[in-house]
C-alpha cells in the first residue's frame, strides 16, 4: 500500500468517523495539513538523497590531473616523512645500543682495573713486607756484624 492509498483510506475513515455533521472546510483543512506534512517529509528525504548522491559523486568522481598530482605529491611527502621518522628511530635505537655496549665495556674494564689495582696493591704490600723483612734481616745482620766486630776490637 502506497502513502497516497493510505492517505485516501484515512480520509475515508475520517469522513465516516466524523459523520455528515462535519463541515467540509474542517475535513479539507485536516487533510491539507496532513498532505503538507507528507510533502515536507518527502522534500526532506529528497534533499537527504541528493546530499548523499553529491557526496558519493564527490568521492567517486574522477580527479583532475592537477588534483592527482597534488595527491601524489602529498603521498610522496608523507612517505618521505615516514622514512625520515624511521631513520630517526633507527638511529636512536642504534645510539642507545651503542651506549649500552660502551657502558658495559667501561664497567668490565673498571672491574679489570680494580682487580689489577687490588692485585698490585697486594703485590706491593707483599713486596713491601719482603723489603721490610729484608731490611730487618739486613739490619739484624748488620747489628750482629757490628757486635762481632765490636767484640773483636775490644779483645
Amino acid at each position: 500500500m502506497t502513502e497516497s492509498e493510505m492517505l485516501a483510506e484515512k480520509l475515508l475513515q475520517g469522513w465516516t468517523m466524523l459523520g455528515e455533521n462535519c463541515p467540509y472546510q474542517q475535513l479539507v483543512g485536516s487533510v491539507s495539513v496532513h498532505f503538507m506534512l507528507l510533502q515536507q517529509q518527502q522534500e526532506e528525504q529528497q534533499q537527504q538523497q541528493q546530499q548523499q548522491q553529491q557526496q558519493q559523486q564527490e568521492v567517486f568522481a574522477p580527479m583532475s590531473p592537477e588534483k592527482q598530482q597534488q595527491q601524489q605529491k602529498q603521498q610522496q611527502q608523507q612517505q618521505q616523512q615516514q622514512q625520515q621518522q624511521h631513520k630517526k628511530t633507527d638511529r636512536r635505537e642504534l645510539l642507545q645500543h651503542s651506549r649500552s655496549i660502551i657502558y658495559r665495556r667501561i664497567q668490565k674494564y673498571n672491574g679489570i682495573l680494580q682487580a689489577d689495582t687490588e692485585s698490585l696493591d697486594r703485590g706491593l704490600l707483599r713486596a713491601a713486607v719482603v723489603v721490610v723483612a729484608a731490611a730487618a734481616a739486613a739490619a739484624a745482620a748488620a747489628a750482629a756484624a757490628a757486635a762481632g766486630i765490636g767484640r773483636f776490637l775490644w779483645r
